[in-house]
């Protein structure tokens, strides 16, 4: 049993990037057809007359068999056959278990890497599973490091139910409120901003552990060797995932055919 990625020519959703066991290419191809199947009829069946025949000229005898039949299901296998399949491209990836992958898939998908592969055994639970995956993720511990105040999980921290506190043109201020509050709280802009941000921190984290974890982090030097635990990512991912912070994402299982 092999394992495939295939990826459509044109990504959109996850439909277009889809992995599967199968024993050969073409049964594969023939679990791609089937997952698309579904679309592509109902896109058939929204031509008009001259758009069919422009559509299906290259398979037109079975098309016409078909269409008589009125078997419009045949008829999208045909269509992925002939004209859709030469826009996928199948990969063999490394697998050893076909029973325990799943494939978490993000709500936005641009790119063939967006989606997951994670390992779950068995009586073990998906998304904890995949909050280890994510940890060492390298873009979401980069964002995880990141120390500045307008992106990363830092910048996160220096908003409220009105998002960011600062203003969206250079120099970095504060919103015209906050800069107010700061003047009679008798602090710099910086300052007050700051506390803002450490009473976000304490309430996002509900280890102390991990706070404190953090805050020493972020007083650290940049050059310094201070780094974050293995907990520490995998205690944020999880987070991240439950709350939908990073991404929303779907899980599914990787199918045998």
């Amino acid at each position: 049993m092999k394992l495939y990625k295939a990826v459509f020519k044109y990504i959109n959703d996850e439909k277009d990037i889809l992995f599967v066991f199968a024993n050969s290419e073409e049964n594969a191809l023939k679990y791609i057809c089937e997952q698309q199947v579904k679309d592509y009829k109902e896109y058939l069946l929204e031509l008009t007359v001259e758009e069919f025949i422009e559509e299906t000229k290259m398979f037109e005898a079975e098309a016409n068999y078909w269409f008589a039949k009125r078997d419009f299901e045949q008829l999208a296998r045909l269509y992925f056959n002939h004209v859709v399949c030469k826009d996928w491209t199948l990969k063999e990836l490394e697998f050893d278990n076909p029973t325990e992958l799943f494939v978490a898939y993000p709500q936005f998908i641009s790119d063939e890497d967006d989606p997951f592969l994670f390992q779950v055994n068995e009586g073990e639970n998906v998304v904890d599973n995949f909050a280890i995956t994510l940890s060492k993720n390298e873009n979401f511990r980069e964002h995880i490091e990141d120390r500045s105040v307008d992106c990363g999980l830092l910048a996160h921290f220096y908003h409220d139910n009105k998002n960011w506190f600062f203003q969206n043109t250079p120099p970095l201020r504060l919103k015209e409120d906050l800069a107010l509050k700061a003047k009679e709280e008798s602090m710099t802009e910086m300052e007050y901003a700051d506390v803002l941000a450490i009473q976000n921190i304490d309430n996002y984290f509900d280890n102390p552990v991990f706070k404190d974890e953090y805050m020493e982090y972020l007083k650290s030097e940049l050059d310094s060797e201070l780094i974050l635990s293995e907990e520490f990512y995998r205690y944020i991912a999880l987070k991240s995932i439950k709350s939908d912070y990073w991404e929303k994402y779907t899980y599914k299982k990787v199918e045998v055919v």
